[in-house]
């Protein structure tokens, strides 16, 4: 438990547009064990380009496959948000 780690991660990064984004989720901070989480990423010029709806269980960094081999190369937003849109944590990908 000492070694969970409240980042995003995003692997692999870069990459052709097919990654995985995780992030832990603490039981004890939550009232229920599973919880639904959005991933919205963002273009480089701040349009929405993909939302995902995910449920990661408690206590996993429960893994959130996104595929965007649609989008052009370039650097885009992750932003991880609960169901409320309460933003969580951000992070950046680069599709190659």
């Amino acid at each position: 438990r000492d070694s969970a780690s409240n980042n995003l991660f995003v692997y692999p990064n870069p990459n052709n547009g097919t990654f995985e984004v995780r992030y832990f989720n603490d039981p004890t901070s939550n009232q229920n064990a599973n919880v639904a989480r959005n991933v919205i990423i963002y273009d480089s010029k701040g349009a929405r380009v993909y939302t995902q709806r995910a449920v990661i269980l408690g206590g996993t960094y429960g893994p959130m496959k996104v595929n965007l081999t649609n989008q052009p190369a370039g650097v885009y937003q992750i932003d991880l948000v609960d169901e409320k849109g309460n933003r969580l944590k951000t992070g950046k990908v680069v599709i190659l």
